[in-house]
């Protein structure tokens, strides 16, 4: 008897390591490390100390490897469904069938019904883009508008007025820059066209440092 009696006290120990492994074969660490890792600590106590301490320790991690299995299978079972649910809406996503290989069954509980919703979202019609022929269209338009400029400029020249005329050098400049680039001529005067929109706003009334010494008092 006296040798029987510590197989018997480490028969529950080896009953629940096998037990442990086998959760943590199958992703329960991914699922609840520290839960498993409590039941690791416990039979790890368990075969130290040996016995009847050793045998109670290790009906303690029995009883929480009963609540993590059930935990782990019903998540597990909740996971699957979510994605198959995914699967039928064309809408499954590898990391989360990685996820659920894994075990981690949290991630897959947590992501899969936004993925579930944003797959039963309507997809939005889109218009077709036109970028490149709407950039050609404005820089086109911006180059007419330049020419058309110069024009009037040169239209509005004084018929008297000599080679040195200010006016009369700013269109030549003008004329030879649309000789030059067209393009450089557009973005020339359209920067031209902001300056004078910002030199004709008010003019900001300054106040004196004397005047706002007064209004603080």
């Amino acid at each position: 008897m006296s040798e029987e009696t510590p197989v018997a006290h480490d028969a529950p120990i080896v009953q629940a390591s096998a037990r442990a492994a086998a959760l943590a074969a199958t992703g329960c660490r991914a699922f609840d490390g520290p839960a498993l890792a409590c039941v690791e600590s416990l039979l790890t106590r368990a075969r130290a100390f040996g016995g009847g301490a050793g045998a109670r320790l290790a009906a303690r991690a029995s009883l929480r490897l009963d609540d993590l299995e059930a935990a782990f299978s019903a998540a597990r079972a909740a996971s699957k469904a979510q994605l198959d649910a995914l699967a039928v809406q064309k809408a499954s996503n590898a990391e989360l069938i990685r996820a659920f290989s894994l075990g981690d069954f949290t991630t897959v509980l947590w992501h899969a019904p936004r993925h579930a919703r944003h797959a039963r979202r309507p997809k939005r019609p889109t218009a077709p883009r036109h970028t490149g022929a709407r950039a050609r269209f404005r820089a086109s338009a911006a180059e007419a508008n330049a020419a058309l400029t110069v024009a009037r400029a040169e239209a509005a020249l004084p018929k008297d007025s000599g080679a040195y005329n200010a006016l009369a050098l700013a269109v030549k400049a003008l004329k030879e820059l649309s000789r030059l680039s067209s393009p450089f001529l557009a973005v020339y005067l359209g920067a031209l066209e902001d300056l004078s929109t910002v030199t004709a706003l008010p003019a900001l009334s300054r106040v004196s440092p004397s005047v706002r010494g007064k209004k603080r008092r």
